[in-house]
């Protein structure tokens, strides 16, 4: 280890408690506000209820995998389901970060799986949590390199980043840091990288790395998330075209807005769905928008004709994509942006539009171009026209739809190649 890297860690090993001392009062009166989550940040510090630490005990050195939000947990749940088909009384624990992550995982957990929150990056706190847990291996999803997490669990067990990603914005700080990420990845087993780009890239760290591919492709919808097309109908009416905006950022939403105004004259039926990134932004979008026959979704269905509708929740894009005749994806207009997950609607069979600024997913957006399964705009006035003309043209928008899913298809497989992978490292431990 150099010498500037045993800094860096020394610091944070200062820093970190310190800054975690200092948000505390800030962060109680947060928890306290949303209710019932106080309780929450023991489990954080590695302190469990009898009930939990019993749950625990009834485990035999279970698989830890830890999901930071709800795109990961979708991908480890797919895991897990797929591990259990070769080795049914395998047990598995889930760490999550966020609370909608978390109250999703309580709710579709298999049995002999528990749900933990992932403890604070304290030395402490991850001894505490690896004492209770007693895992087999750990499984960090995507990419999640916090120091205590990685070091203290490798001197215990195998850790394995899975289904791993590195962005062009995680990238350039990553290369910041370069010898503290060359050093914490030196302590992880295997990187199983979505592709050979991510799998370069974590070379660079000189990181052991194998390319399985993206689990996000196995995801298959459950007939549950189809329900909302029919619910809508309270607010929309019986016949409508309802075009979603998925995961849009700051300036997308009156993008979108705009371009409704423009064509609904032309389609009257034209609906919209707005699903910002960022839920708590919505006050400030129902200001900026200024629409009269708007609806927030968090407040329930309306009953009365609305032409637009905010998904201010989480954890449910899915079931808002699935009532979908048009998806745009949004954080792809604006420059240094880079894109949200465009698999999901793909394998929706839906019929996508984008901006320009895709990096996050460019692996996936090269496969649809190519296959002339999705429509990548330049600006606002590009995406009117081009929805202009989808919006006329119904056998394209089936064309489209069916060649996003036939992609989507095509590239499924990683859960298995990822279970054989997880597998093969145990033996290897």
């Amino acid at each position: 280890m150099s010498l500037g890297t045993r800094l860096f860690l020394l610091f944070y090993s200062c820093f970190y408690p310190v800054a975690y001392a200092l948000y505390w009062p800030f962060y109680r009166r947060k928890l306290q506000r949303r209710g019932g989550e106080l309780e929450t940040i023991g489990e954080r510090r590695g302190y469990f209820s009898h009930h939990k630490r019993s749950q625990l005990r009834d485990l035999t050195r279970p698989i830890w995998i830890h999901a930071v939000s709800v795109g990961e947990l979708n991908a480890a749940l797919l895991l897990i389901d797929a591990w259990r088909a070769v080795d049914r009384r395998r047990p598995f624990v889930i760490s999550t970060t966020t609370n909608t992550a978390q109250r999703l995982a309580r709710e579709r957990a298999p049995d002999g799986c528990e749900v933990i929150y992932a403890p604070l990056d304290l030395p402490s706190a991850i001894d505490r949590t690896l004492d209770q847990i007693e895992p087999r291996m750990l499984v960090i999803m995507e990419v999640e390199l916090w120091p205590q997490l990685i070091l203290r669990s490798s001197q215990r067990v195998p850790v394995v980043i899975a289904n791993a990603r590195m962005s062009d914005n995680s990238l350039r700080g990553f290369l910041r840091l370069g010898g503290v990420v060359r050093y914490l990845l030196s302590h992880v087993t295997v990187v199983l990288a979505q592709t050979v780009e991510d799998a370069r890239r974590f070379d660079e760290f000189a990181a052991k790395t194998t390319v399985i591919g993206t689990m996000k492709y196995d995801l298959i919808p459950s007939e549950a998330q189809a329900g909302l097309r029919q619910q809508l109908k309270s607010a929309f009416g019986d016949s409508f075209t309802l075009l979603v905006g998925a995961s849009t950022h700051a300036g997308e939403e009156a993008a979108l807005v705009h371009c409704w105004q423009e064509l609904r004259n032309s389609h009257p039926d034209l609906r919209l769905l707005i699903v910002p990134r960022h839920a708590e932004r919505t006050p400030e979008l129902i200001e900026e928008l200024g629409l009269e026959k708007l609806a927030r979704l968090s407040e329930g269905l309306p009953k009365g004709p609305v032409d637009v509708l905010l998904g201010d929740t989480t954890g449910e894009l899915l079931s808002y994509l699935s009532a979908a005749d048009l998806v745009f994806v949004g954080k792809s207009l604006g420059p240094a942006m880079g894109g949200q997950n465009v698999i999901e609607p793909a394998a929706l069979a839906k019929p996508i539009l984008f901006g320009p600024h895709m990096g996050n997913f460019r692996a996936t957006v090269h496969l649809l171009l190519d296959a002339k399964a999705a429509v990548q705009v330049q600006d606002t006035a590009d995406l009117q026209k081009q929805l202009a003309h989808l919006l006329a043209d119904s056998a394209e928008r089936a064309r489209l739809g069916q060649a996003a899913l036939d992609v989507v298809r095509s590239q499924r497989g990683a859960v298995d190649r990822t279970v054989n992978a997880l597998r093969g490292a145990l033996s290897q431990r």
